[in-house]
């Protein structure tokens, strides 16, 4: 599985600070930048309000990290992504394997 992770991504942590309002607003943090196989799952391209819009869902598989949640975000080749799986992969579950949508498109 080495081999396979040769992209760079940055993991993105999710930061909440209240606003006044008495809610809370949410930032997403540089947390690690590691290394990750990825695979393209699906696409697709969108027509909406004359304006062409694509999305992608990719796996991307890195080495297990304990404190990896659903409510952070991956940088990857300038775009953001959000995480919708975690499952480990692997003998020992050594190795995690994110699904993740593109966002912000």
């Amino acid at each position: 599985m080495i081999g396979p992770l040769k992209h760079r991504i940055a993991l993105l942590k999710a930061n909440f600070t209240s606003d006044t309002g008495g809610g809370a607003e949410i930032a997403y943090v540089p947390e690690e930048t590691v290394w990750a196989a990825r695979e393209i799952i699906a696409g697709t391209k969108i027509l909406k309000a004359d304006a062409l819009r694509r999305t992608q869902r990719i796996r991307f598989t890195i080495r297990t990290r304990q404190n990896m949640s659903l409510i952070e975000r991956i940088i990857y080749d300038g775009r953001m992504f959000e995480v919708i799986s975690l499952s480990g992969v692997g003998p020992n579950d050594r190795y995690l394997s994110i699904i993740a949508d593109e966002v912000g498109i």
